[in-house]
């Protein structure tokens, strides 16, 4: 009788490591156990604290990256990163060659991104203290452009005058509302304000939120009554998390906007974007099938997706506890590092047009730590910019009822775009600005 027990559990206990191991490969299942990784992980650290690694028992990696026909790849980033987030990294030189030095012991899976081509990852590597792992070399085919045709049905569902009180008391714009379909999904929510009775191509401004909410619009009514044509963009509820699907809708609804098929009062020639918070996440995957973007605002944004893994080993910050699931979900950086590439844009600085980072100080929902990592990687690669700091505690800056430094950050905004914007009028406007 007793063995027969015992044979019962080793039965159920296989079937159950069975189960877990099927679990593990679904999407669901790879997302959960990515979560629940997380939470141990970090309640280790806090109870037991990190190891202490002596700098000569740190590592080298070293390789080269090429593409397709093996030519050198200059100023590629290749990667590694530890699991709470902890980046390790070298950019290519004339030769496509790298070293990353400094490396703690451990597994690690590296990776390798350049602008214009599609990031890869090598089998996972075991770095040994003192050592150096050799002829870690990545070949980087050319990105695939994803830009959508301009020629969708697209439906004009409104249009009327609308008010606010903001920047000044009774302003008026025009607003109009349109739909389209993209993937089975009808994309309602976004819209067009512009000032009222314009027909011909103004400043234009793409404005990317992170919701759907009414107090979005105060903010696109200032802007439309400073003379700029603004694409009011939402993502679709129906996309749930999916941020990739958020990107593909953004950028479907710039192509109809800079074709002139939603307004005359677009210019295409000069646009510039705005994003906040996590909408950063998708319009940066938009971003490089979008040439006629000449400038940026970010507000409260994302810049390195490794670093906000490493914010969640921290209790001072207020991210919504559904967020650092989200975050979790992703995977391991020292595993996974594409899925965090992906949004990470201070790695890609180089290539960014003229851009102005706004964000809190005291901001404990994405930290500041995000601004000043993107100031950074634009002050080295000698990109126009600048950085906005305010001691505000609120994670975005309130247009319903402003305060003073709201006004002063708007007008910054507005001189800001329409500098940048109205430096295009006297450039050759049949090629973009950023390459």
């Amino acid at each position: 009788m007793r063995r027969r027990w015992i044979g019962l559990a080793v039965f159920l206990l296989v079937l159950l490591v069975a189960a877990a191991l099927i679990a593990l490969q679904t999407p669901v299942g790879r997302a959960a156990y990515n979560v629940a990784d997380f939470r141990l992980r970090r309640w280790r650290i806090e109870r037991w604290g990190r190891p202490t690694i002596v700098p000569e028992d740190r590592g080298t990696l070293r390789g080269r990256v090429s593409d397709p026909d093996d030519h050198p790849i200059t100023g590629a980033v290749v990667l590694v990163a530890e699991a709470t987030g902890e980046t390790y990294y070298d950019y290519t030189d004339q030769e496509g060659r790298y070293e990353i030095k400094r490396v703690p012991p451990g597994r690690y899976v590296p990776l390798a991104a350049a602008w214009g081509y599609q990031m890869r990852t090598r089998p996972a590597v075991r770095v040994h203290p003192g050592k150096a792992v050799e002829h870690i070399d990545f070949t980087l085919p050319p990105r695939l452009p994803a830009r959508p045709s301009a020629n969708v049905p697209v439906t004009i569902t409104g249009r009327s005058i609308v008010t606010g009180s903001f920047p000044a008391p009774d302003v008026r714009v025009e607003r109009l509302e349109f739909h389209f379909t993209r993937g089975g999904i009808e994309v309602r929510g976004d819209r067009i304000y512009q000032p009222i009775g314009r027909t011909t191509p103004g400043l234009t401004l793409v404005m990317a939120f992170p919701s759907d909410e009414p107090h979005w619009e105060p903010a696109a009514i200032a802007f439309a009554s400073q003379g700029f044509t603004v694409l009011h963009a939402v993502p679709a509820p129906e996309r749930g998390m999916d941020i990739q699907a958020h990107a593909q809708d953004l950028l479907q609804a710039v192509v109809l906007l800079t074709s002139g098929r939603l307004t005359p009062a677009a210019d295409p020639h000069r646009v510039a974007v705005l994003a906040g918070s996590f909408s950063t996440l998708y319009l940066y995957q938009a971003l490089p099938d979008m040439p006629e973007v000449q400038a940026i605002i970010t507000m409260g944004g994302v810049s390195d997706a490794f670093l906000g893994v490493r914010s969640l080993y921290t209790r001072e910050l207020e991210i919504p506890e559904r967020f650092q699931d989200a975050i979790a979900a992703i995977g391991r950086p020292d595993r996974d590092p594409q899925r965090f590439m992906q949004y990470s844009p201070a790695f890609f600085a180089r290539h960014m047009p003229p851009t102005l980072v706004i964000h809190m100080v005291a901001d404990r929902v994405i930290p500041v730590s995000q601004a000043l990592r993107f100031e950074g990687a634009l002050e080295e690669a000698g990109v126009r910019h600048e950085l906005i700091l305010y001691q505000d505690t609120s994670h975005y800056l309130n247009t319903w009822d402003p305060p003073e430094e709201v006004r002063e950050a708007f007008q910054k905004m507005v001189a800001f775009l329409q500098e940048t914007l109205s430096e295009r009028v006297s450039t050759d406007t049949t090629k973009p600005l950023r390459h």
